[in-house]
């Protein structure tokens, strides 16, 4: 519908679209050419309710309107002695006092929409002042644009609606610049794999073949034999292979800390103005420790750990299918387990890294001021906040690791009926004489190398995680716009010479909101301030 509230164009930040019959009560009060500088809704009915509550903020009066239009309470802006903000649990409440002791007004929100408010408060005590509005272009995400969660960090990234696919994509490009190395490590691998699937085999042979028809000694010398070279070479395989993946972990490692630095160097300052030292520091030291820790353990163990599970399920159909099938009954169970687990994990996760990140920062800001804080005597209230922030951070890594703990033992312990089943039926397809001792004994030795690589993929979930939490972290700094360096309209600057003069110089990181304010200043040639 139309209305002739004059809405101001210039801070759309904080002007918002209210309900039609809220739309039309602040049109009945607001005169017509009245300029509206803030119009936004507060979550909380009243203290204890959720619901809906508008406030706005015109350039004469400020309106609080229920959701439906009604309890309006006005107050003209020559009215107002104060405006402040009062944090509360869970939430905070915005208070406005009238002069000559009229009462008072207050609008109840919660901690998701904190940062619009306080602007509006600063927005009230100017124009109430008569002094001149500012008000921001933009404000602090606290809550997903796309699915509305609260973020880990302000302006951060969603975990919940990133692509993990893509992610993975994006994790693994650290290997693109190796890939010979990568292919030999892939060939290794299943060199790997393919040895450790030859023990069993040979046992079944020294069982069926030597000891029950008691064979001569030469054929078990034979065996056994055959047996110790395959681990030999499998031990000689796993060094080459563990000091290949050191090499490449550490290179890929070394790839990320470049890529993050070299970006940070060229974001601009209101970049780094949103962010505090100790959370850029804690993306290079944790962050990046996870994302290597990822591609040194998580991510090459899954082509071998894959390749595994496909060839011992086929050796087992082979051997015995009606068998094989018992041993499967746990999996669906494992599967459906992680896939549920999943979500959980990641939160607890990005709640650590959250948390670690204040904690870093802290301790940055702590060391580096402490001139600061013992001139002032505040050893104390620093000590305060630093066990606070540590008692934070040993909560959020316990109530992880102990989730953790607690599935993954719940997996193995559904992963055991397995092996019982069995050595049950196959016990009597022994007795029965459908069944070789040295056939059941192989079985149960790859059970145990098929229960390996499904403990892995559980765990594997765990790693991954990890790895996303920091990962997006990361990603956030890497894929964030740097400065320009290539703007069209420059042209080469000539050799300057002379003095430096600014003459009613504005500037602020947001152009809503200076922070210099007509500033005069001359800078004589040589002259250092």
């Amino acid at each position: 519908m139309e209305t002739h509230v004059n809405i101001d164009d210039h801070n759309q930040v904080l002007i918002e679209i209210p309900p039609p019959d809220v739309e039309r009560s602040i049109g009945a009060r607001v005169p017509d050419g009245e300029a509206v500088h803030v119009q936004i809704a507060a979550d909380m009915a009243d203290e204890q309710r959720y619901g809906e509550r508008w406030l706005v903020v015109t350039e004469k009066r400020v309106l609080v309107v229920g959701a439906n239009g009604d309890g309006v309470v006005e107050v003209a802006l020559d009215d107002v002695e104060e405006a402040r903000v009062q944090e509360l649990v869970g939430g905070s409440r915005l208070e406005i006092d009238r002069k000559m002791n009229f009462g008072q007004v207050t609008i109840n929100y919660t901690s998701s929409v904190v940062a619009k408010f306080a602007e509006a408060m600063t927005a009230i005590k100017q124009l109430a002042k008569g002094e001149t509005l500012t008000l921001p272009t933009e404000l602090e995400r606290s809550r997903c644009e796309r699915c509305n969660r609260l973020l880990p960090e302000k302006d951060g990234i969603c975990p919940f609606c990133i692509a993990k696919w893509d992610t993975i994509k994006r994790i693994s490009g650290f290997l693109a610049p190796y890939k010979g190395r990568v292919a030999v490590f892939a060939l290794i691998s299943m060199a790997m794999t393919g040895l450790e699937l030859v023990p069993p085999i040979i046992v079944l042979h020294i069982i069926d073949d030597v000891l029950t028809p008691k064979a001569g000694v030469e054929l078990l010398f034979t065996f056994v034999t055959g047996l110790a070279l395959a681990r030999v070479l499998l031990w000689a395989l796993d060094l080459t292979d563990g000091l290949l993946r050191a090499d490449l972990s550490a290179w890929t490692a070394r790839d990320i800390r470049t890529q993050l630095y070299q970006r940070l160097q060229f974001l601009p300052l209101k970049f780094h103005e949103k962010r505090k030292v100790g959370n850029l520091m804690s993306r290079f030291m944790n962050d990046s420790d996870r994302l290597e820790m990822f591609l040194l353990f998580a991510l090459p163990f899954v082509l071998n750990n894959g390749l595994m599970l496909v060839l011992i399920l086929g050796i087992l159909f082979y051997m015995n299918w009606v068998l094989t099938l018992y041993v499967l009954v746990p999996v669906p169970f494992i599967v459906i387990g992680g896939i549920r687990k999943w979500d959980s994990m990641r939160r607890l996760w990005n709640k650590y890294h959250a948390g670690w990140s204040r904690f870093t920062t802290h301790l940055n800001e702590s060391i580096s001021g402490i001139r600061v804080v013992k001139s002032f005597a505040q050893e104390r209230r620093e000590e305060e906040r630093f066990n606070r922030g540590n008692e934070e951070l040993r909560d959020a890594v316990v109530v992880a690791e102990r989730t953790w703990f607690i599935f993954y033992t719940i997996i193995n312990f559904i992963m055991s009926f397995g092996i019982f089943l069995v050595w049950y039926f196959g016990g009597r397809q022994i007795l029965n004489e459908e069944l070789t001792l040295g056939v059941l004994m192989a079985f149960v030795a790859y059970i145990w190398q098929l229960y390996r690589p499904l403990q892995f993929f559980s765990n594997f979930n765990n790693f991954l995680t990890r790895a996303f939490a920091g990962a997006e972290r990361i990603f956030e700094v890497i894929d964030a716009k740097p400065e320009s360096f290539e703007d069209p309209d420059a042209v080469p600057m000539p050799e300057v010479k002379g003095k430096v003069t600014f003459k009613k110089v504005d500037f602020g990181y947001d152009p809503g909101k200076p922070v210099l304010k007509e500033i005069d200043l001359e800078v004589e040639a040589g002259e250092m301030i």
